[in-house]
């Protein structure tokens, strides 16, 4: 694969992110194959070496958040982008929700079988009036 054709799916692969950081990786991986190819590798080798452009992109998206929400929380450490009713516009965040409430519903039975004065099992589901 050439540069231009690995650049191009990359492009294609990162599409939802950003636009500036779509193009902070496009940079960033066009110098590198550049230098690669100044020290004497040829350009299908450079390109070979770095991987398909699907597994890179999933690379990047690795270290990328989507928040479901309008605001980005104080201590998060890597790139993010909110979106607000992410539940219905994101699968990730959807499936992420979904778990998040899973793991709640959960803790409220440990926690109700444990300390059944609060009545931590009434609180699991969605909205309830207790809650």
């Amino acid at each position: 694969m050439r540069k231009s054709e690995f650049l191009y799916e990359l492009r294609r692969a990162l599409s939802g992110l950003p636009q500036s950081d779509v193009e902070e990786r496009i940079s960033f991986y066009s110098e590198m194959i550049d230098d690669r190819m100044e020290e004497g590798l040829s350009e299908e080798e450079v390109v070979a070496g770095i991987g398909s452009p699907h597994d890179v992109a999933e690379q990047i998206k690795a270290d990328f958040a989507l928040i479901d929400g309008n605001r980005v929380p104080k201590d998060i450490k890597i790139d993010c982008q909110t979106v607000v009713k992410g539940d219905a516009k994101s699968f990730s965040i959807a499936a992420a929700s979904i778990l998040a409430k899973v793991s709640r519903d959960r803790s409220c039975l440990e926690l109700d079988a444990k300390y059944p004065e609060y009545g931590f099992a009434k609180h699991k589901g969605y909205g309830t009036k207790l809650h």
